[in-house]
């Protein structure tokens, strides 16, 4: 918004138009044994709590998961410890996926 504020408006624009199409080119690549379905992890601000949000999510087969409010402060020291080691392997097979010619 011109505020800066995110909106429903502008939540339902992004997934549509930003984040579905992401989820939508990823999968075009992955082999045909893979499951499809996407994670999407929200920190649960009410712009992101919308039926069409909701709609678009389940008919694209992606699973939704929304942080407690007011919790970040206990979570962020995770990425420290214990998603650190996630995160690397994460990146490690991203970069060996890249390597493979796999986008």
């Amino acid at each position: 918004s011109s505020k800066g504020w995110m909106t429903t408006q502008l939540w339902e624009e992004y997934t549509s138009k930003t984040f579905l199409p992401a989820v939508a080119e990823r999968r075009a690549h992955l082999p045909p044994a893979v499951s499809h379905r996407a994670l999407f992890v929200l920190d649960g601000h009410i712009s992101q709590k919308s039926d069409k949000f909701r709609t678009a999510m389940v008919q694209q087969e992606v699973d939704v998961i929304i942080l407690l409010s007011h919790s970040s402060h206990l979570l962020q020291p995770l990425d420290r410890t214990c998603h650190a080691v996630f995160k690397q392997k994460l990146r490690q097979l991203g970069r060996d996926t890249h390597l493979k010619g796999r986008p």
